[in-house]
């Protein structure tokens, strides 16, 4: 992975305090998904008025992104901190797939009508609300790019005034690639339950 957001800190997804107020020592503030028992792990960053990036490099094993139908990204604004207040509302960004010749597509989540909405001002607190957003993987294909869907080798959330809201900050916990199938192919979870007795 490589960046150049701001403020970066990688950690489970745990509030330190549960009082949601922010605090610069608190950099998962509102993040209530893990417990102190938990594994996962997630990342938080922020940008003021500037062009920055959070790159994942792509293991050369999932690299033909052409067998899959979305690549998505799960995350939230960030509960209570100055940017998220001063932007009120919506917050967009921009994913960048790269292939390995170094041709690249970039989609706005807000060409769907997409990004990641202000935390709801709950009495007691806020948390952040994780929401996903998804692309279809030939939607990479529609602005005429030459890029390999086969060959993916990075991807990029570009963020900042020239890929969507000025300023920012942001906690992720998923970039994922799907098929948008049912689980237990085809079958409902409780019809598969009742399948097996």
């Amino acid at each position: 992975m490589t960046y150049t957001v701001t403020n970066l800190t990688e950690g489970r997804l745990d509030d330190a305090t549960s009082s949601f107020s922010w605090s610069a020592s608190d950099p998962f503030n509102g993040a209530t998904q893990d417990g102190a028992s938990d594994t996962g792990r997630g990342v938080v960053f922020d940008w003021n008025d500037t062009d920055r990036y959070y790159e994942w490099a792509v293991v050369s094993g999932l690299r033909d992104f052409s067998a899959w139908k979305y690549v998505g990204v799960r995350g939230a604004q960030g509960t209570q901190h100055p940017y998220t207040l001063e932007t009120d509302g919506l917050l967009t960004f921009t994913i960048t797939l790269r292939d390995g010749a170094g041709n690249t597509s970039s989609i706005n989540s807000g060409a769907y009508g997409g990004g990641f909405g202000m935390p709801y001002e709950r009495s007691g607190g806020w948390h952040n609300e994780m929401r996903r957003i998804r692309i279809r993987i030939t939607d990479f294909l529609a602005n005429g790019s030459n890029i390999d869907l086969t060959n993916i080798v990075a991807v990029r959330l570009n963020v900042g005034p020239s890929w969507g809201t000025s300023q920012g900050r942001i906690v992720i916990d998923e970039l994922m690639l799907d098929n948008d199938l049912p689980p237990a192919g085809g079958l409902l979870m409780d019809e598969f339950e009742k399948a097996l007795h």
